[in-house]
């Protein structure tokens, strides 16, 4: 059962850093054509932005790798 839970936490986790990328990816898409633009006001919004998703895509990360490395701990404890 803690082992179903640990696993289902981690796809949970991993999902949510797939559509944390692709949102990054888009935004910074995004910021390119706003820059070919020179829409300076709009620019400087989305990067903000960019930088709120990227540092919500770093700490999911860490939790990720934090939670893996338990999994990990724990599965080598057991055997």
């Amino acid at each position: 059962m803690m082992k179903e839970d640990k696993n289902h936490r981690l796809e949970v986790t991993a999902i949510r850093l797939r559509d944390l990328l692709a949102k990054i990816e888009w935004m910074s898409e995004r910021i390119e054509t706003l820059t070919q633009n020179k829409d300076v006001s709009e620019i400087q919004l989305e990067i903000n932005n960019y930088k709120r998703l990227r540092q919500q895509f770093m700490n999911e990360l860490a939790d990720l790798l934090s939670e893996f490395n338990l999994v990990v701990n724990v599965q080598t404890k057991a055997a």
